[in-house]
Parts: C-alpha cells; sequence; structure tokens
C-alpha cells in the first residue's frame, strides 16, 4: 500500500506534541549539518589560486554534504511515515529547501572545478613558457658558441696574418740590408 492510498490520520493533542518535538530533533540536526555544509562552502572562497586547498576544501564539502543528506533523509523517512495532515507542509518545505541546498553545493563545485581547471591550464601554459624560454636560451647558447669559433677562427687568421706580415717586414728589411751591403761592395774603395 502506497501512502498515496493509505488514509490521513489525524494526531491527538498528545501525539501531536510528540510528533513536532520529533520533527524538531530532526529538523535541528539536519540544520546542524547545513550548517557545518555552509562552514565548508564558506572556506571555498579562500582557496583562490591554491591547488592543493581546492581539493581539500571539495573533500570537506563532500563529507559534509554527505552528513547533510543522510539527516536530510532521515527527516523525510520520519515525515512519509506519519501520513498525518501535518506532515504535507512539512515534506514541502524539506523538498524546496534541499534543492536550494543541492543547488548552492553544485554551484560551488562548479565553480571549484572551473578553478582547478584554470589552475591547471595556467600550469600548462606556465611550462609552455618554461619550455620555450628554454628553448630559446639553448639556441642563443648554440649561436654565442658558433660566435666563439668564429671570433677564435679569425683571431687565429689575424695571428697567422699578423705573423706573415713580421716575417715579410723582416724579409724586406733583410733584402735591404743586403742591398746595401752589395751597393757598397759595387762602389770603388779609395786606396790609401
Amino acid at each position: 500500500m502506497s501512502a498515496a492510498d493509505r488514509r490521513i490520520r489525524k494526531l491527538t493533542p498528545k501525539g501531536l506534541v510528540m510528533f513536532n518535538e520529533q520533527c524538531e530533533k530532526l529538523k535541528s540536526k539536519t540544520a546542524e549539518t547545513w550548517a557545518e555544509v555552509e562552514d565548508a562552502l564558506v572556506t571555498s572562497g579562500t582557496c583562490a589560486k591554491d591547488f592543493q586547498k581546492i581539493r581539500e576544501v571539495e573533500r570537506l564539502i563532500s563529507v559534509k554534504f554527505k552528513d547533510f543528506c543522510i539527516s536530510s533523509e532521515d527527516y523525510k523517512k520520519y515525515l512519509l511515515s506519519q501520513n498525518t495532515e501535518e506532515v504535507f507542509n512539512l515534506l514541502k518545505d524539506l523538498e524546496v529547501s534541499m534543492n536550494k541546498c543541492f543547488s548552492i553545493v553544485k554551484r560551488t563545485s562548479d565553480e571549484l572545478k572551473e578553478t582547478k581547471f584554470e589552475l591547471l591550464e595556467t600550469l600548462s601554459h606556465v611550462s609552455s613558457n618554461v619550455s620555450s624560454f628554454q628553448r630559446a636560451k639553448a639556441q642563443a647558447e648554440r649561436a654565442k658558441l658558433e660566435l666563439i669559433k668564429k671570433e677564435g677562427e679569425l683571431l687565429k687568421q689575424k695571428t697567422d696574418i699578423e705573423a706573415k706580415i713580421s716575417i715579410v717586414r723582416q724579409e724586406i728589411e733583410l733584402i735591404s740590408a743586403e742591398a746595401d751591403i752589395t751597393e757598397e761592395e759595387k762602389i770603388p774603395q779609395p786606396r790609401p
């Protein structure tokens, strides 16, 4: 027999008092667990750009929200078991409240996931930029090495040229000196 098929009972004054006490107890437990979820949700605003902190907050929200769902479900089961006139409005209120809570937690969870994706994307870009920078630095170092090699070759050529110039100057001086000697030998010397 479904809940709709059962007849709606009317509570006695004493039964109404007991019903209200049990409802308040279960509603209070649900409110306490929701307050813990709210605290976890508020913590999500302090994560900023800390990937580990985001993960911790996601876990915290998950645990606290699970506790909230259990207490809400206990309250709902109790209400469904009572089948009184008072239950229908309380069930409707509970359903509206739970839908709002689910919506808030889902939105926050989606925002945290989006923040994680942005962080991962940023890290990927940074990594890519670092790799590009390192490649560019390696190319610059390679070019610098080539320039140093070329400079070494040019300095070697310069040294060779300067040595050849020195040799040629020395040869010119030698030739000049020999020419002077030959010239002097050709000039007849006066006899004493």
